[in-house]
């Protein structure tokens, strides 16, 4: 099953006391890389969740957005005397200076601690449960949207295939009549020179022999064909195989140079071309195969 490395997910739970959403983007990279962004209550748990996402998710850079909300009344207290002291102190402070005290509230309640809720203190086992269980659907729907990009990708990898066969094909229609014309340039070379004197038929017959071998493209057309089918096999595995494709399309691409510089005909060449254009495709967008 083909697999994108691009995604995205989002899941969301709530009831009477707690909010929680989680959202995740994935793109490709090289290695698995991942950021998340937490409250600071759920730092400590930060290590675990990075595995969980690993496991899941395997390659590409990864995300994350966590956020929750108690929404109980209860979850809110103040602590009295330190607010108050803390606020006579910047009063004070104030007065020396000259400021403005409009904002002496907010610092207070910014850098006192004298306002607390229960997003400060220890969550309850039942709290980091659910903030878990959807972090791990998030997580999931991310990659269901992996799957889906991944089927769009392996109909225009089976595409860019196909269009390399025809071309292929073309190539093998073009190939008799290569040799056809090879042959006679050989001939009318063969009667120009064997009225001359200095002429050696053993050393000219080993000569046409190497000549013609190097010109010959049997062999790297029935390997590029095996290549394709390969390719297409891996395509229909249960797991996305974006690293072999990879090494298959290197594969791909050298017989193709290959018939390239072999032929020494117009019309293959120009068939090269198209297939090299074609598998400049399948490596663009192997990038993002997980």
């Amino acid at each position: 099953m083909l697999k994108s490395m691009t995604g995205y997910g989002r899941a969301q739970y709530e009831d009477e006391n707690l909010l929680v959403n989680v959202e995740v983007r994935t793109l490709n990279a090289k290695y698995f890389e991942v950021n998340i962004r937490l409250p600071k209550e759920l730092y400590d748990q930060e290590i675990t969740l990075k595995h969980l996402v690993q496991k899941e998710l395997e390659r590409g850079k990864v995300s994350i957005t966590v956020e929750y909300e108690q929404k109980n009344d209860s979850a809110l207290s103040i602590d009295a005397e330190t607010f108050t002291s803390a606020y006579k102190q910047l009063a004070d402070l104030a007065e020396v200076l000259r400021a403005d005290k409009k904002d002496l509230m907010r610092l207070v309640v910014q850098y006192s601690g004298a306002l607390n809720g229960t997003q400060m203190q220890t969550l309850a086992p039942e709290t980091w449960q659910n903030i878990k269980k959807t972090f791990l659907e998030a997580v999931v729907h991310t990659n269901e949207f992996r799957v889906h990009e991944g089927a769009a990708l392996k109909a225009l990898f089976s595409q860019y295939v196909q269009t390399i066969r025809e071309k292929l094909a073309l190539v093998e229609e073009q190939d008799p009549k290569r040799t056809a014309h090879v042959r006679q340039r050989i001939q009318t070379k063969l009667t120009e020179i064997r009225n001359d004197e200095m002429f050696d038929e053993n050393r000219f017959e080993q000569e046409v022999i190497y000549y013609i071998e190097k010109l010959d493209i049997s062999e790297e057309k029935a390997r590029l064909l095996n290549h394709l089918a390969y390719f297409e096999e891996m395509l229909d595995t249960d797991k996305s195989n974006g690293k072999k494709l990879g090494f298959i399309a290197q594969e791909i691409g050298r017989e193709i140079n290959t018939i390239g510089s072999k032929a020494n005909d117009f019309l293959i060449q120009r068939y090269v071309v198209e297939m090299k254009d074609e598998l400049e495709k399948i490596k663009e967008q192997l990038l993002n195969i997980l």
